[in-house]
């Protein structure tokens, strides 16, 4: 798990990074019940992720003009595509080379850039 503050490289069952002490968010397995869920970022494990907008503030308007709010969606850089079952999975963050090479040699995954 890369840490989202620092960008540290950790191991996948720490729950917090080495190098700066930041909770690691993301699926993986509880140390404590060894169920398979999601640590969020406060630290709480969930079995699935707690849902969170890009919307920061609301504001009320006295215009009969309706209110608009807009989410912002990341769009994928790539593709993960399995070629024997033709499953694919976005990517949303730059996978390095080597990562790439050790996907295709160990699952058979083809990192595809869009």
């Amino acid at each position: 798990m890369e840490c989202i503050k620092c960008g540290a490289s950790n191991a996948p069952l720490k729950k917090s990074c080495y190098r700066c002490g930041a909770i690691l968010p993301g699926y993986t397995t509880n140390n404590v019940t060894g169920e398979y869920g999601f640590r969020n970022p406060d630290g709480t494990f969930t079995k699935e992720p707690k849902l969170k907008t890009n919307i920061d503030k609301v504001y009320l308007t006295k215009s009969e003009e309706p209110a608009e709010a807009r989410i912002i969606v990341p769009q994928p850089i790539g593709y993960l595509r399995h070629d024997p079952t033709g499953y694919s999975l976005a990517v949303y963050k730059p996978i390095p080379r080597f990562h790439a090479l050790m996907l295709r040699w160990c699952f058979g995954v083809k990192y595809i850039k869009i």
